[in-house]
């Protein structure tokens, strides 16, 4: 069915001269939803409907502003998505946020597909709490989708048996240094707390499967337990936390020899010249494994 819409909306007729008024209206519409002023764009908007069908460009417009500004998401998706521009920044922009604020998990399903990204699990309970973000602030786009959906994946993963005891001092260092040892995602969660409000109420920490997503990352004050997770798009490391005497401790960890590295990499990031050391030394990433390990 969708393939059908798109070759549709590809192959009608070329589309009509508009007329300087019209024009005009098309202006105005592109200024107003830069600024993201819902006020300004139900104006322009509303007036340049009149000309809707008459030129794809226009009709885009229309579908971004009735979608992402003012909300009226599956009407503005079903337009964006029966006037495709699939070499447009803006339309793909437009139509993933727009799928994103409808929170239903076909439409993003299609939107995805529509401009080559890779799907992802749609079906998940963050994606009804990001939408309602979403649909309460003109300016968020799909990267808060995205973002927390793939930080939920991550975190989702964490195997529930299987830990390793650790036992070391920890600190925000620990993130600051995951790029230079091959991380390509980090995210940081807690417990959920019988005090968080319901995901369901659009206010609050995103919930995950078990845990809160922390989008800032570490938190202060640090909550009494923390979970941090790290990929290097292979594998996965997950590091449990505790607040022990007023001091922050890493306890237990899926991997603790990769672990080890890590913490290893935190202190010596401390070190005079000790970014440029931890980069030179950890150039593999944490599960390289080195001539010394193999004999032992």
């Amino acid at each position: 069915m969708w393939i059908f819409i798109l070759w549709l909306a590809c192959s009608g007729n070329p589309a009509q001269q508009l007329p300087p008024e019209a024009l005009e209206a098309k202006r105005t519409l592109v200024d107003d939803l830069t600024l993201r002023d819902p006020q300004k764009v139900s104006r322009s908007a509303e007036h340049a409907a009149q000309w809707e069908g008459q030129e794809p460009h226009l009709d885009r417009l229309i579908g971004d502003a009735l979608a992402n500004v003012l909300m009226n998401s599956e009407d503005g998706f079903q337009l964006l998505m029966a006037n495709p521009a699939p070499n447009d920044p803006s339309w793909e922009k437009a139509i993933l946020a727009a799928a994103s604020r409808t929170a239903d998990s076909d439409n993003m399903r299609h939107a995805w597909s529509a401009v080559g990204r890779e799907e992802l699990p749609f079906g998940h309970p963050v994606v009804g709490q990001v939408a309602r973000r979403m649909r309460a602030d003109p300016s968020l786009d799909v990267d808060v989708m995205e973002g927390a959906l793939r930080a939920c994946m991550l975190l989702d993963a964490q195997p529930p048996v299987g830990r390793q005891a650790l036992d070391h001092p920890v600190s925000p260092v620990l993130l600051d240094v995951a790029g230079a040892v091959g991380a390509t995602q980090v995210a940081v969660s807690r417990p959920i707390f019988r005090t968080d409000p319901s995901p369901q109420s659009g206010r609050g920490p995103l919930q995950c499967m078990k845990k809160v997503w922390l989008e800032a990352g570490w938190p202060e004050p640090v909550p009494r337990a923390l979970t941090i997770a790290l990929t290097n798009g292979l594998r996965k490391l997950f590091v449990d936390v505790r607040v022990q005497e007023g001091e922050v401790w890493a306890f237990a960890s899926s991997d603790s020899v990769a672990a080890g590295r890590w913490l290893e990499a935190m202190k010596l990031w401390q070190t005079p010249g000790g970014p440029d050391l931890v980069r030179e030394k950890f150039k593999d990433g944490l599960w390289a494994v080195t001539t010394t390990e193999i004999a032992q």
